[in-house]
C-alpha cells in the first residue's frame, strides 16, 4: 500500500500485519530523548484493512470487533496526529 495515493487525490486501500516483538532491547538514547532500539520481530496472522481517500476533512474512522474503544484510540492514534501536523505544515488547519 502507497501512502501517497490519498495526497494525489486517489484512493487506496491494503492490509497491515499485525507484528510480534520477539525480542526488544533498549541500546541507548539519542540527544533528543528517543531510544534507540534492537528488536526481532515476526509478521503474526492477522492485521488490519487501511484504507485512505482524499476529503476535505481530516477523519478517522476505526469499526470492528474493538470499534467502542474508538474515541480513546483516535484521541491518542498517531496517524491523527501526523495529519494534523501534515495539514498544518501545509497551510491548512492543523487539528480536528
Amino acid at each position: 500500500m502507497t501512502t501517497q495515493g490519498a495526497a494525489l487525490g486517489v484512493a487506496n486501500a491494503g492490509f497491515a500485519w499485525a507484528k510480534v516483538n520477539l525480542t526488544l532491547h533498549v541500546t541507548g538514547q539519542r540527544s533528543d530523548g528517543y531510544h534507540l532500539l534492537d528488536s526481532l520481530v515476526v509478521r503474526a496472522g492477522v492485521g488490519d484493512r487501511i484504507a485512505v481517500s482524499p476529503s476535505d476533512q481530516l477523519e478517522l474512522f476505526v469499526d470492528g470487533p474493538y470499534g467502542g474503544a474508538a474515541p480513546m484510540m483516535i484521541a491518542t492514534s498517531w496517524c491523527v496526529r501526523q495529519g494534523c501536523w501534515t495539514r498544518a505544515r501545509a497551510g491548512g488547519r492543523g487539528c480536528i
